[in-house]
């Protein structure tokens, strides 16, 4: 949601993004994915309201672990739950500075996905402006962010439209979760 030039960053304002993500969700099946910035300003703030799941990616460097560490903290503090913050791993570079394992028991999440290291492929995709699971499919990158696609939708992470059919009653009444995937509803005939 960048403005074409600089000097109108300012213009977009958190009730812009509100309105924005409120008509996408009322399109046809599918789910909203919002690659928002790490900085938490008040943009940013309006999309994790309106948002169900939140996905944090890092990457195994010491100052990214350090970066997330405080970011997830923050969050917490902010009253968004870790019952709806998930941890993605992205090797996106050769080696790794920390190993899995410790990540994991510094930040106290589970890594629930691992993006593959696929340097060629990845900066092509970036450089033509495709999409890494259109261009290059195959690569291994791209079978990792299908996975964690798969995954979030078949472990109930994230909500189909078939299933805001029909909630129960009590489900109906409970607080809608936060987090950076915001599904679509399904538009009403």
């Amino acid at each position: 949601v960048a403005p074409p030039h600089l000097d109108m960053a300012d213009a977009i304002r958190p009730e812009h993004l509100r309105k924005l993500i409120s008509r996408l969700s009322e399109l046809e099946d599918g789910y909203v994915v919002i690659d928002a910035w790490s900085s938490l300003d008040d943009c940013t703030l309006s999309i994790l309201d309106k948002a169900q799941h939140l996905v944090v990616i890092t990457t195994p460097q010491v100052t990214a672990m350090r970066d997330v560490h405080r970011f997830l903290e923050v969050l917490n503090l902010l009253g968004y739950g870790r019952s709806t913050t998930r941890l993605v791993l992205n090797h996106c570079y050769h080696r790794s500075e920390v190993n899995v394992k410790d990540l994991e028991r510094a930040l106290g999440y589970s890594i629930i996905q691992e993006i593959e290291y696929s340097p060629n492929q990845v900066t092509a995709s970036l450089n033509r402006g495709v999409p890494l699971v259109q261009e290059y499919r195959d690569s291994a990158a791209a079978r990792s962010i299908m996975r964690l696609a798969q995954l979030l939708v078949e472990t109930g992470d994230v909500r189909t439209p078939a299933d805001t059919e029909e909630e129960p009653e009590d489900e109906q009444k409970k607080p809608k979760r936060r987090g950076l995937f915001s599904q679509r509803k399904t538009a009403s005939a």
